[in-house]
């Protein structure tokens, strides 16, 4: 699927559902990495939404985040009821799933915020924090932090280019 043709989905979603749609394709954002977060966060601020709902910003920036936070906690849970040892056994030749789980359970919230800017790792990052059995408080506070960080800022990006558009 091509970024164009995600982000018109996207737009179709927020057109039809309003803030419902905008937590629906971030929720789908999380579950399926191939989504460009970035480019519908941004598309949101630009305001693919139709002008005569009562969307703000601010409405906007909290329900992608309850979306976002949503399809994160979905797969920390995946990652909590799979047995560890024997997924850091089946990964790949070079070890990188093992460091990862080392590192975040060592640093919890410098991995779960500082590396949601990591678009490969980002994802990954919630089952791994499942995995390593990361306290659910902890996780959701770490996490929740990142992932508001990281959709406030492209909202705000894609708010900022339909200031300068107009």
């Amino acid at each position: 699927m091509s970024s164009a043709a995600i982000i018109e989905w996207a737009q179709q979603l927020i057109l039809a559902w309003g803030l419902t749609g905008i937590f629906l394709a971030l929720l789908a954002e999380q579950l399926i990495p191939p989504l460009p977060a970035a480019l519908v966060l941004t598309s949101i601020g630009i305001g693919f939404v139709d002008p005569q709902q009562p969307l703000t910003l601010l409405s906007a920036i909290a329900a992608s985040t309850l979306g976002s936070i949503s399809g994160a906690c979905i797969l920390y849970m995946l990652g909590r009821g799979l047995p560890a040892q024997r997924i850091v056994q089946r990964q790949q030749p070079d070890g990188r799933l093992a460091q990862l789980a080392t590192k975040l359970a060592a640093m919890p919230a410098l991995g779960l915020i500082g590396l949601r800017w990591v678009p490969s790792v980002r994802t990954t990052m919630s089952l791994v924090a499942g995995l390593v059995r990361l306290p659910l408080v902890r996780f959701l506070w770490t996490s929740g932090g990142g992932i508001l960080l990281w959709n406030s800022v492209w909202i705000g990006c894609g708010g900022q280019l339909r200031a300068l558009w107009s």
